[in-house]
């Protein structure tokens, strides 16, 4: 019986170390790391107006914006400590309030012409396989959020499809190789002329990613 007790107490000091190293971290450094991560990703510039962090890990994201992508007035995210002991990226709750995210098509650049005389390729080393990303959602809600795409293929002034007032759910996100429903709900609105009807979508329905199966 004493043993164990040694064994609980080893394992909740562990944990507590664990806990207090990884607040510490992100109260530090989180803000940078978020930003260098995003930018790493994007290939562009990132800036974040506000980062803050509770005891119990919950984190604050205020004013986020990726140049000519995204801004995004608030994120806060739940993680899921069992999850991450588990080597996975795990959320309980992602809530996302008033993104505007903006997509442009542009024409492909004409391809350059190659040198006259090309040198042998030499010989490649296939790099290793990174292990699948372990990622898990519990819940998902974006609030208010906006969709500009801007298609410059067409026409000399292009085209632009707006959806706004979006609203989307999702509850249930693995990615990684397990078999589990995840649920969905989305609607927004589609502005067409000034002043006049709004179009609507809506969506709803589940998803399995492992089978690679829908219905919506």
């Amino acid at each position: 019986m004493r043993l164990w007790i040694k064994i609980l107490l080893i394992v909740i000091v562990a944990l507590t170390l664990l806990f207090s190293a990884t607040y510490i971290f992100l109260a530090f450094k989180g803000k940078a790391t978020i930003i260098r991560q995003l930018e790493n990703l994007t290939r562009k510039k990132v800036s974040i107006g506000y980062f803050g962090i509770t005891p119990l890990l919950n984190l604050d994201i205020k004013n986020l914006e990726i140049k000519d992508t995204l801004k995004v007035n608030s994120i806060s995210i739940t993680p899921s400590i069992l999850g991450l002991l588990t080597a996975k990226i795990a959320l309980d709750n992602l809530r996302i309030v008033k993104p505007e995210f903006t997509y442009e098509k542009t024409l492909p650049k004409a391809p350059e012409l190659a040198a006259a005389t090309t040198p042998a390729p030499a010989a490649t080393v296939k790099p290793k396989e990174k292990p699948p990303l372990r990622l898990i959602i519990r819940k998902i809600n974006v609030k208010n959020g906006k969709i500009d795409f801007i298609d410059r293929t067409v026409g000399e002034e292009g085209i632009k499809i707006t959806v706004k007032d979006i609203n989307f759910n999702l509850t249930n996100l693995y990615i990684f190789p397990r078999s589990v429903i995840t649920n969905f709900e989305f609607n927004g609105r589609i502005p067409w002329q000034q002043g006049g009807e709004e179009g609507k979508i809506e969506a709803e329905g589940w998803l399995n990613l492992f089978k690679k199966d829908i219905q919506a």
